[in-house]
């Protein structure tokens, strides 16, 4: 009987879950400021791109688009203790980083009240990111 019991809620709290969220995400609030270096010509769409870093592994959970080189403010759901945060003068509005597109990208630990110290991306050209 006990073990009939166990085979039917330990599914079910997986499952329950799955469903509210039982990892240990949380929302962590990034700030930064877009520039670019001399060399780089930015104009048009920048895509900012937000990885969470679990296990050295960066894994893209949230994105915003800027119109220009701006401020940005946003929220990411993060489960790692870094995040690498990627800028992208996305020319040719692919989502990704393409030859001659300027870009820059920084990784930064979350501190303990969800939040990053805030940051700065200055965009330059040279090989786009391997990862």
């Amino acid at each position: 009987m006990i073990i009939r019991r166990l085979l039917i809620a330990t599914p079910m709290a997986f499952v329950l879950c799955l469903g509210v969220g039982c990892g240990s995400t949380r929302e962590v609030a990034i700030k930064g400021q877009l520039a670019s270096s001399t060399s780089a010509q930015v104009d048009g769409p920048i895509a900012v791109q937000f990885f969470d870093i679990v296990e050295t592994k960066p894994s893209l959970v949230h994105s915003i688009t800027l119109d220009r080189l701006a401020a940005f403010d946003a929220k990411a759901s993060l489960e790692g203790d870094e995040v690498l945060v990627r800028a992208i003068n996305d020319r040719d509005a692919n989502g990704a980083c393409s030859a001659g597109e300027p870009w820059a990208e920084v990784r930064v630990p979350v501190k303990e009240d969800d939040t990053v110290d805030a940051m700065s991306l200055e965009l330059h050209t040279g090989s786009c990111p391997t990862e």
